[in-house]
Order: structure tokens, then sequence, then C-alpha cells
């Protein structure tokens, strides 16, 4: 999760989007992914926790957000903020996210050439695409204006790895970290 200086940043440039947005859903927790998972089964928990802990981890560092960017869906958009391939802190990102894969790939079974996920039934099912490191502003935005561009300039300390539950409840995402550790 993003700490409170950097979420103030962020809530300032979701209200961006949100004054030109006639609906859409806007995160109260900010944060990165750095492997999606998806439907995890409760046995695999445990698996997933140890490659987490085994990351080699040298201390917290800065990941540099200097652009937004958004992906268009069926009609809706997600909203982001993005670094920049090269930017400061984003080496150190791929190497830790890297790892993580490597140690995830043992609990998946084989996947499909196609799409990156696992083929067939059993495993751990997670995203193998390249890492576009983004955090979300806003998602299934519907705007009823074009949204000006607006200028992205905030350094985000990466300090903790987490694994974390995503749950809906009364129409919003809710995460809980299930398992995390220092950087």
């Amino acid at each position: 999760m993003v700490d409170q200086e950097c979420t103030g940043r962020l809530l300032a440039l979701q209200e961006r989007l949100r004054a030109a947005a006639c609906r859409g859903n806007f995160p109260r927790g900010f944060h990165l992914t750095l492997v999606f998972l998806g439907e995890t089964g409760e046995g695999l928990v445990p698996a997933i926790r140890d490659r987490i802990a085994a990351l080699p981890c040298s201390g917290a560092f800065t990941l540099h957000f200097s652009r937004a960017g958004c992906f268009r869906r069926r009609g809706k958009e997600l909203w982001y903020i993005g670094a920049a391939p090269g930017s400061p802190g984003m080496e150190r990102l791929l190497e830790l996210r890297a790892k993580l894969v490597e140690g995830l790939e043992e609990l998946a079974p084989p996947r499909s050439a196609s799409l990156g996920v696992p083929a067939g039934a059993g495993g751990l099912s997670f995203d193998r695409r390249p890492l576009k490191a983004h955090i979300t502003l806003g998602r299934e935005l519907r705007l009823n204006r074009e949204v000006p561009p607006f200028p992205v300039q905030v350094e985000v300390p990466i300090r903790r790895i987490s694994l974390m539950q995503s749950e809906h409840r009364d129409g919003r995402r809710v995460y809980t970290e299930r398992f995390g550790r220092d950087v």
C-alpha cells in the first residue's frame, strides 16, 4: 500500500478524473501489483508466502511515476499513473518480480503458449505478461468529457512486498494483507 504522503498526491490526480467522469470506481487503497495471481486456493497460500519470504531484499527503494494513461476495454476505461521503463527503481522492481515469478512457476501447471496463463486445471494461475508498473487511479470509468493532460511527478517509496486478498464489499474492492515482508 502507498504511504500517506503519496496518497495525498494520488488523490489530487484522482480528482481530475472524478471531475470528468459520469461514473466509475475510484480506489481508496492505492497499490502497485508486482504479480497478479487471480483466484487462488487457500491451500496454495503457504507456498506463495514461502516464495515471497525467500526473495532477496536489500532495503527500500523509490519508484518514479511520470506519466498518466488508460487501458480501454468494452467502453470503459481504467486510468493509472505509470513508471516509465528505465526510471529510477525500475530495475530493482523488475529483479524482484523476476525472482518471484521464478518461484511461482514451481506452483503452476504448464502454460498455454498463446495466453501466458496456465493450461488446464490445478496449480497456481498468474499473469506472466511483462510488468507495466502502474497505480490505478480509477476503474470502469465512463467519462462525460475529455480529460485534459495532466503532469505526473510522484515518487513512491517501495518498502514492502505483500500477498494481498481482494474482495468486493458494498460495491467496493477491499484489500487485506495476508502476508508481507519489508524489502
